[in-house]
Order: structure tokens, then C-alpha cells, then sequence
């Protein structure tokens, strides 16, 4: 409860309005599903890829009313939540190269449209907080965790990509604004979050990486293709929402 609040302290202190009368109280279940076709493909620059591990935190979501757009005037923008449909307070680890449905725990929130959602990857940046908190730990301070190999003709080695997706400002979440259209009703059962480790990738060139000359390849900071590997998780849609 204790952090549950904690987190709709954001919206609070922006303006955000929680459900009125006359609005339904519900709960269902939350879901994560991965993409087990995403353990083979091949790179954007022609790299063949194997995935043995694609582990991701998921949590705190909120789900909004507004609308997104990518106007920058008024109240009509990508970080406005509008009223506050729904919300889950955990941060849970799932697999995503397994297609099976993982239970990640119960959302609760009030009837009605939902047209975003607001999230984070195991960290939350609270207004009133100095520092960013880490709310799960599983992944020794990581977000996600990538490990596998690239093979091209007759070269090849492994990779560890492990990355901690932190907001990149107090007072937001690391992914904001990912639209979405359902009305939420008494009888919806469940929402399923669905991952494709192949995607979140999808801008990553592995032959800069084969030339560092290591095996296996442990990304860094310091290395240009950490911030592809944030972005390509935290932009143009990395997860896709559904209910049922």
C-alpha cells in the first residue's frame, strides 16, 4: 500500500485527477508474455543472432485517460496523464523468449476508456525523491538482462547486454505516453503485455561490437551501443498492451 501510494504521488503533483463517482471499481490480472521466435534472426547488419536469455522488469504501470499526441503546447502532450484509470505498484521479472502468459500480479483502477500508459522498468523517480529508487532488485540493479551469440561466415562471439532503464528525469517514467484504446469494465479479466527482445534490438550493428576483439562481449556504459540498447527499449513502442 505504502508504495502504491508513493506512486500516484506523481500524478498528484502534476494535476492528474484519480476516478469520480459513478465509475466502477475493478481488478484483473497482469500478464507478460515474450516472443520465443525472437531466440534467431538476423541483425541490421546481416549478423545471424541467437538468444539464450531475454529477461525484463516490468512495473510501476499506470494507465491514463489522456490522449497522446506529440503536440509540445498546452496540456495536450506525451506527459500528461489526464485521470488515473488504473495502476499496478509491483515490478516483476519475466521471461521474454517464452510465449506462456506470466502472471506479473493484480491491476486495479475504475471503469472506463484508457487511452495511455505510463511505466517504468524496476525504478521510480518520485518528485520528492533526490535519487532514483530501485524497486526490484532481481537483476542486481539491471532492468534487462540480453545474453546470446552473432555469428557471421566464420567469425562469431557471445554478448551479455544487462542495461538499467532509469527515467531520465524526477518526476517521470522511463516509458510515457505509449497510446492505447480500451474501456475498461467490470467484467475485463485480464491485461497481457507482450515483449520482442528481437525489436528492442532492432537497431543494434553487431560488427562493432565483433571488433572490440571479446568474447564474451559485455556491454558498457561507456559503449555507443548502450544507449541504442536503452532507446530500442524505451521508444517507438517496445511493448505491446491487450486485454481481455
Amino acid at each position: 500500500m505504502q508504495k502504491h501510494l508513493l506512486f500516484l504521488v506523481i500524478f498528484l503533483s502534476s494535476g492528474c485527477k484519480i476516478g469520480s463517482t459513478g465509475e466502477a471499481m475493478i481488478e484483473y490480472s497482469l500478464y507478460a508474455r515474450g516472443t520465443s521466435q525472437s531466440a534467431s534472426f538476423t541483425s541490421t547488419d546481416g549478423w545471424d543472432i541467437t538468444l539464450t536469455e531475454a529477461r525484463l522488469i516490468v512495473g510501476p504501470l499506470l494507465l491514463c485517460s489522456h490522449v497522446p499526441t506529440f503536440s509540445k503546447s498546452g496540456s495536450d502532450s506525451l506527459t500528461e496523464c489526464g485521470k488515473v484509470m488504473g495502476d499496478f505498484d509491483g515490478a516483476t521479472l519475466f521471461d521474454a523468449l517464452s510465449d506462456h502468459e506470466q502472471f506479473l500480479g493484480s491491476l486495479t483502477g475504475i471503469s472506463g476508456q484508457i487511452n495511455s500508459i505510463f511505466y517504468d522498468h524496476g525504478y521510480l523517480w518520485l518528485p520528492t525523491q533526490g535519487e532514483v529508487q530501485l524497486v526490484n532488485d532481481d537483476l542486481q540493479g539491471n532492468s534487462v538482462t540480453i545474453t546470446g551469440s552473432a555469428t557471421k561466415d566464420a567469425s562469431t562471439f557471445d554478448f551479455v547486454f544487462s542495461v538499467p532503464l532509469i527515467p531520465i528525469k524526477k518526476g517521470l517514467q522511463t516509458v510515457m505516453g505509449v497510446g492505447v484504446d480500451f474501456e475498461g469494465t467490470p467484467s475485463t479479466k485480464k491485461m497481457v503485455i507482450q515483449g520482442d527482445p528481437a525489436y528492442w534490438l532492432r537497431n543494434v550493428r553487431f560488427g562493432p561490437l565483433y571488433d572490440m576483439g571479446t568474447s564474451p562481449l559485455i556491454l558498457t556504459e561507456e559503449m555507443g551501443t548502450y544507449n541504442i540498447v536503452y532507446y530500442g527499449l524505451t521508444t517507438s513502442a517496445p511493448l505491446d498492451f491487450s486485454w481481455e
